[in-house]
Order: structure tokens, then sequence, then C-alpha cells
């Protein structure tokens, strides 16, 4: 199983390079060219690792001076002065070793949640010891302890966004990442060349294919022109492109030609990824498992520890009751708006299925006019080759149902506010699988299941991988995706990116 790519549907790749590129036939037998010796790690593999750490490390130390210097100025405010200044050089040092221990240089194919979840161990781990080391050594004011707790805190918040504005820059220069080999066949290699290529931010940039694993070269041209090399010359296309990651996609062959692809091509490379056919299986957070000298994987079922529920359940009533006090006055303002530009109520209801099955109603703003239904029949009537459109999807990109206010509600998420009293209920949680009604149950098929373990969310992974834009086979890819790799700390990254989402507007109608 492969940790290091976390699925984000509802995006095309452009189609690799590699696969307009004509195939030069392999040599007469008995004029091969001898295989080239793979050149040992050294110089240019520490050169990758710099130039692709040096970025992040930058970041990392401008987050924790921006969050000293915000710390020091509120600080400034109630305490009139703090001076933060003097543990900046031991704060710094121990950034960078503590985020090199921690796996976050060079961070080459983490996932995002994988990259948060170490940026806050780490930073709160470091702050917490230097505050510490502080009070034993004494001499330090309760002034200058509140400014580090604050300066911490903002670090965590600063942090993520620095490394992933850094990433979103670096990753468009050849210069930052490390190239990597993929070995297999056409269908299930490309797919994965495809989503290196269109996810660069990972660090990993694929830059050719060595394919025919399980078929003999031949003399001639082949038909689907997709390799780069016999696989006799991968060694050697991987010294002249300094290729040190590899990716093995060969899911469906036995664990025999996997391993002989690994001896016989692959044994020079050091960072290895093999995929297996364990796409059911949760991804995120599994681990290797050895038992009586056979490999596996550790499958952790966080659904069943009462902690992490616990946890789940305190973060939505302390973030609910919090947001929902200062949100009152924006909920006032577009109630007024909509009973004053339409007919009707403002709030909205309907009959949803949650946890465990149970039937609930979903409160919203009413975004609709009154006669929604007699509406959409007249519409659909007169434009029946939008029938299939609301038959698949349930929703319309032009719904001639939708208000102004609506139109303006939906774009901005805003129109789901009223949810915060389902959360408060326990009905639904403020991150999770969209809630959906009784019609959509047959599309979940045998993934139904999944998704009745878990309370909908008012947020999820469909809301932050393309909305509207993904189809509907690929919205429930998104919450079974969910529900196998749940933790608090999936919630707190898909709350972060909702808000990006939001101000973007992607994929809202």
């Amino acid at each position: 199983m492969a940790t290091s790519v976390e699925p984000q549907l509802g995006s095309q790749a452009p189609s690799p390079a590699f696969r307009a590129k004509q195939v030069q036939p392999a040599p007469p037998k008995g004029t091969e060219r001898p295989q080239a010796k793979p050149t040992p790690v050294g110089s240019r593999y520490l050169v990758q690792v710099l130039l692709t750490s040096a970025p992040l490390a930058a970041a990392d130390l401008l987050a924790v001076s921006l969050a000293m210097l915000l710390a020091t100025t509120l600080g400034s405010l109630f305490y009139g002065g703090i001076d933060l200044i003097t543990y900046w050089p031991a704060l710094a040092v121990g950034m960078l070793v503590a985020n090199t221990l921690f796996n976050l240089y060079p961070a080459i194919g983490q996932t995002p949640t994988f990259e948060f979840r170490q940026g806050t161990i780490t930073t709160t781990l470091v702050f917490s010891l230097l505050v510490a080391v502080s009070l034993l050594r004494g001499g330090i004011a309760s002034s200058q302890v509140t400014g580090l707790v604050i300066a911490g805190c903002l670090a965590v918040l600063l942090l993520p966004l620095a490394r992933s504005l850094t990433r979103t820059i670096c990753c468009r220069f050849r210069w930052w990442g490390h190239p990597v080999l993929l070995f297999g066949d056409s269908d299930d290699a490309g797919a994965v060349y495809d989503y290196l290529a269109m996810h660069r931010r990972q660090g990993l940039r694929p830059i050719g294919m060595i394919d025919g694993m399980r078929r003999q070269w031949q003399d001639e041209i082949s038909e689907t022109p997709t390799y780069l090399e016999p696989p006799a010359m991968a060694a050697e296309l991987a010294r002249e492109q300094g290729a040190f990651w590899g990716v093995i996609a060969m899911p469906k062959c036995s664990q025999v030609e996997i391993v002989e692809v690994m001896e016989k091509y692959a044994w020079w490379i050091p960072h290895l990824i093999v995929m297996q056919d364990t796409s059911e299986l949760p991804c995120l957070w599994g681990r290797a498992h050895e038992t009586v000298g056979l490999p596996g994987i550790r499958v952790k079922q966080r659904l069943l520890l009462p902690m992490p529920k616990h946890s789940k359940r305190a973060v939505d009533l302390a973030v609910t009751l919090l947001g929902g006090v200062l949100i009152l006055p924006l909920i006032a303002v577009i109630g007024l708006a909509i009973r004053l530009t339409s007919r009707g109520p403002v709030f909205y209801s309907h009959q949803r299925i949650g946890r465990d099955q149970c039937r609930f109603q979903a409160w919203k703003f009413r975004t609709m006019v009154a006669n929604a239904d007699e509406c959409l029949n007249q519409y659909l009537k007169a434009n029946p080759h939008l029938l299939r459109e609301w038959e698949s999807d349930h929703k319309l990109k032009h719904d001639p149902r939708v208000t102004r206010i609506g139109n303006f509600l939906r774009k901005t998420s805003l129109d789901e506010l009223p949810q915060i009293w389902n959360v408060l209920r326990g009905e639904m949680s403020l991150v999770g699988p969209r809630p959906i009604v009784a019609d959509e149950i047959d599309k979940y098929a045998d993934r139904y299941e999944l998704y009745a373990k878990v309370l909908p969310g008012i947020t999820g992974m469909w809301q932050i991988s393309g909305r509207n834009n993904t189809s509907y086979p690929e919205r429930v890819a998104l919450d079974a995706y969910y529900v196998r790799n749940w933790s608090l700390w999936l919630d707190l990254y898909i709350l972060a990116r909702t808000i990006k989402v939001v101000l973007k507007r992607e994929g809202a109608y």
C-alpha cells in the first residue's frame, strides 16, 4: 500500500509527455547495449534534498518569525512591551532540528494531512520546551511566558499556510522536488504518472515509465508506444535523470513478479514505493507490521476507539458554540434579507439520513422560491435535455428555483450556517460525508454502510475536492475515503481547506 498519495478527485491530469513519444526499437539480439551501472547516492542526491528542503525550511523560519512578531505586538497592547527576540535563535534551531527528526525535510510524497499533523506536533513541542526551560532557569516574566504561548498558537496556524504557499510556488520549477521513475503497465503506472504530474506539490516529479515488465521487449516498435527504454536500461535512464525515487505500480501482479522487478531493475533506487491492491483499506494512518517473517499492514479502526470519537464531539461543540456566538449577527442579517426579498419562511428543512441510518431534519437558509417543486417540474418539461443532469446529481447548474439572495448564499456556502443547530443536537458534525436523502442510497451501493458509520458533516472531502464539479461516483469514493481514514487530524485539515474553498467559491452553484 502506498500511503504517500491522498486522493483529490474531480481534477483531470494533463496527458504525460512520454505517451506521445515515439519509441526506438530495441537493438538486434547480440548487439544489446551493456546495462549501465547506477551512480551511487552521493552529491547529486544531496543537492536534490537541499534544494527541496531549503524553501520549506525558510518557510518554517518565516512562519515562526511572523508568529513571534505578532505575539510581541499583541503583548505590547496588554503588557506594555515584551521582548521575545532573545528567544529567536534557540527557537529557530529547535524548529529546524525537530522538523528534521519528524521527516518534514524534504517531506517528499507526504500527504497534506500528515504534514499538518507533524508540523503541529513539532511546533507545539519546541515552544513547550522553550517555555519549560525558561521557567526552570528563572528570571522570566509572566508576560514573556504569555507571549511565548501566544506565539506558539500563532505558529501552529501560520506554519501549514507558509508551507502550502511555498509548495505552490516551488512546484512550478524543475529544480524543486525529486525525479521519480515508474515501473508497471500503461494502465496502472500511467494512472500514477497522471496523478503525480497533476499534484506536483508533493515533490515527486515523474520523468517516465518503464513498461513491459510482463512482456518481452521486441525488436519492432510497440503498437502502444509507452516505453521509454527496455527494462534493462532503467538504471541508465535513472542515472541520466537523477531519479532516486521509484514507484512500482503493479497491483495486479503476484508477489513473485513484484519482487523480481525490485531485485532485477530497481534494486539501486534508494526510495521505492510499492503500490499494492489494497485500495479498500485505510491508507493515511496504516503502518507496516511484521509477523512470523511476513510483511503486513496494521489498520487501526479509529471509529471503534472511544477517545477519537469523544475528541471529535468535543471539537464540534467547542467550535460550534464559539463560532455560533460570533456569527449570530450575520445569521440575523441573512434572515432579514431573505424575508425582505422573497415570500416564504427564512429557514428550510429537509429529511436526511444520518449515522446508523437515522432520519433527521437538516436545516438551511431558504434559497428557493416558495413553489419550488412546481417550478422545477415546469422547467424540466420545457427543457427535457436537463432531465439527465437532474437525475444524475439532483442538482442543476442553472436552477430556476433559486432566488438572487439564494444564489449568493449557495456560492458562499452561507446557506448551510443553520446546520450548526444540527451539530449541537448531535445529528451532524462539522466534518463528515455530505448528508444524503433516501433516493441516493442506491447510488452508494455497498458503500452505504460506510456512510452510515459516521455523522454527516457541514463540510467534508467532497466540499474541498471540487464540490459540484465532481461526479457522483467520485463523491461516493471521497466519502468512503473519509470514513476509512477518519481522524481528528483529517478533520482539522478539511476545516482549514474549507476556508480557502469558500473564499474562492470552487465548484459552488
